[in-house]
């Protein structure tokens, strides 16, 4: 998958930091597995990484729904209230936490 390959009308959110681009994508549909962040490298499009939401247990849904910047680190928040700080080389989560 590449940047080209998302639909505007997709898109929920979406910024780019350093050498990655984030997207967050809008529900496709009530209680989806699939992940709804997309990790982009900026210059190239590839895509770095589609994480999988925190939550994973049957019938419960989470997604991302934010992503920010702190004290010159890039961080992500699901909604069901996990934060992870990203790696802006590789698109990583990493140090994830529970924060809710």
């Amino acid at each position: 998958m590449e940047r080209a390959d998302i639909q505007l009308d997709k898109i929920e959110k979406q910024g780019c930091f350093g050498s990655i681009e984030l997207i967050i994508l809008k529900q496709s549909e009530k209680r989806s597995p699939e992940s709804n962040l997309l990790i982009f490298n900026a210059e190239s499009g590839v895509l770095l990484n589609r994480p999988n939401p925190p939550v994973s247990s049957k019938g419960q849904w989470d997604g991302y729904v934010n992503f920010y910047t702190k004290s010159g680190k890039l961080y992500v928040g699901s909604w069901s209230g996990y934060t992870y700080e990203i790696n802006e080389n590789t698109g990583q989560l990493i140090n994830g936490i529970f924060t809710k």
